[in-house]
């Protein structure tokens, strides 16, 4: 009788807050405030079977799903609050309260997926690689559970794929390749969704670039430029595509075509950010590779003249300058090859006196140099240089 009594007495109270209309959604929050979710669950899905129109008989669903883990019925559920008739106010009212049901799940996971990553970067940085890795697959295993209750949320999203990225460096090539593929399926269905975010393509192009899979890097480059328009950066990546692919290549003529296409791709890249250092050393020691002395020399004194550009690669420019025109030099009984040979090599041989490579080439090209004009001293010259 007291039973009775409660029940009759909170079906009023919800009749006069306006809260429950149906009886599917009456008798599933009594037999929720009592306890029972089972029965709860029964009526509430009952309800929606019905196509009950009222958002808190869904908001119910959502919590009692996310009770039994769920959480695709559960990721149902949230959806249809949103497609029902009922008042703007009632919708609002359930959005929020199962978003702070899926909140409190949710949250635990993805913190775990957060702190697992940041002690495998830790790990990774004291080269620990047994344990980074443990800890790498930990915060895989917290966003994947974290997407499996929020399966659309970018940030969830987009950890995992970063840590995807991030764990394939601890990893051989074949396995590395295999984490990079699941780090780009997931931007791929990120960008099916968002066909207009040039930033998801980019990241499919970096990635690719990891385990050197230079046609899916090409590819995906060649993408992203017929979408969203040229890019510096995938431009670049693209040309060292092209020249992995050349280094593979054992047709020679084919190999040139593909040095002649990486350069293409790096002119396009440089024309976009004419520093980058990198990059345009890159194209002069293709130009050298494909015997094209003077644009590889030309090249060089362009990467020079880059303002705040590293003494380690104004070293490497001028030991490449010396060596290009001494194999020019191979190829022509012009004495200035030699002469600008020489002149890179002093340059390289002042800032790297202990360098072996440079010792002995500037060694050779002061003997050839010095043979050729009966030049005694500067023979004498090459030959100490050598002998040291």
């Amino acid at each position: 009788m007291k039973r009775t009594i409660i029940t009759l007495a909170l079906l009023g109270l919800m009749s006069l807050q306006g809260f429950a209309k149906s009886m599917e959604q009456t008798s599933a929050l009594i037999y929720y405030k009592q306890g029972d979710y089972t029965k709860a669950l029964e009526f509430a899905e009952a309800g929606r079977d019905k196509h009950v129109q009222e958002a808190p008989l869904y908001s119910l669903l959502v919590e009692l799903y996310a009770r039994q883990d769920r959480f695709p019925e559960m990721n149902e559920a949230y959806k249809l609050i949103s497609t029902v008739s009922d008042t703007e106010k009632n919708i609002q009212k359930a959005l929020k309260s199962a978003d702070q049901v899926i909140g409190k799940i949710w949250v635990p996971n993805f913190n775990q997926g957060v702190e697992n990553l940041t002690k495998a970067n830790e790990q990774f940085e004291a080269h620990d690689t047994t344990a980074c890795r443990a800890s790498y697959d930990q915060a895989i295993a917290g966003f994947v559970q974290a997407l499996k209750i929020k399966p659309e949320d970018h940030p969830t999203r987009k950890a995992l794929a970063n840590t995807w990225r991030t764990s394939c460096y601890t990893y051989p090539r074949e396995e590395q390749l295999r984490r990079v593929a699941e780090s780009v399926a997931i931007w791929q269905s990120m960008l099916d969704e968002h066909p207009d975010s040039s930033a998801f393509q980019l990241e499919i192009v970096k990635l690719w670039d990891i385990p050197r899979e230079s046609r899916k890097t090409i590819e995906a480059a060649d993408l992203y430029t017929e979408h969203f328009g040229e890019n510096s950066e995938v431009l670049k990546l693209a040309g060292y595509a092209h020249s992995e692919l050349a280094n593979d290549e054992s047709d020679e003529a084919q190999k040139k075509a593909l040095k002649l296409e990486a350069i293409e791709y790096m002119q396009r890249a440089l024309s976009l950010d004419p520093t980058d250092p990198d990059l345009s050393f890159d194209m002069a020691f293709l130009y050298g590779q494909l015997n094209d002395f003077e644009k590889s020399l030309s090249q060089y004194t362009a990467t020079l003249a880059l303002p705040g550009l590293d003494p380690e690669l104004t070293f490497e420019c001028h030991k490449q300058m010396g060596l290009v025109a001494l194999m020019a030099s191979q190829e022509s009984d012009d004495e200035s090859w030699l002469e600008r040979s020489i002149a890179a090599y002093e340059k390289a041989y002042a800032l790297k006196p202990e360098s072996a490579h440079v010792r002995n080439n500037l060694g050779i090209a002061l003997l050839r140099l010095g043979a050729a004009r009966g030049d005694a001293e500067m023979i004498g010259r090459g030959n100490g240089l050598i002998g040291g």
